[in-house]
């Protein structure tokens, strides 16, 4: 990896580590699935010890923690099972809360690099203020997220 890295810089190319769970398609991380409260329990103390390693190399590097994926919906239970894109009335404040309690513990953390927002789409006023998808177009989530990215919330 270093050798690998040392060549994109050469190259002038950015590099990025992204750890990631991919599964074969049409399979995706939200469908892994379990039937004990046993097999949960081994799955996250596997992706615990995976996920922190990465985080560990990140850190003796000095390297900063970029989320390259977050987004709730606005709908109930958007914050138990966010990965989920049904069910649930629509719920915008839900959404909004859950951005918040993101930046609220992770935006003043000295590792944090930065976060890419899921879902904002290409194309002006696409989505409703109602609508219980991704989207913080016109929610209080967009509110949220814009205070911090303005910088009315301190980084650190």
């Amino acid at each position: 990896m270093r050798a690998v890295t040392r060549e994109a810089h050469q190259l002038g190319i950015t590099v990025m580590m992204k750890p990631h769970i991919w599964l074969r398609p049409p399979a995706w991380p939200g469908s892994i699935d379990h039937n004990t409260d046993r097999e949960w329990a081994e799955w996250f103390t596997s992706y615990r010890d995976f996920i922190l390693h990465y985080a560990r190399l990140s850190a003796r590097v000095k390297r900063p923690v970029l989320f390259t994926e977050l987004g709730y919906r606005s709908s109930d239970y958007a914050a138990a099972r966010p990965w989920e894109h049904h069910g649930g009335a629509t719920n915008l404040e839900l959404q909004a809360d859950a951005f918040r309690a993101f930046f609220r513990v992770v935006w003043p953390q000295p590792w944090f690099g930065g976060v890419y927002i899921w879902k904002w789409e290409s194309y002006p006023n696409h989505a409703r203020a109602d609508d219980g998808g991704f989207t913080i177009e016109h929610k209080p989530a967009e509110d949220v997220v814009r205070r911090y990215f303005a910088g009315s919330s301190a980084r650190r």
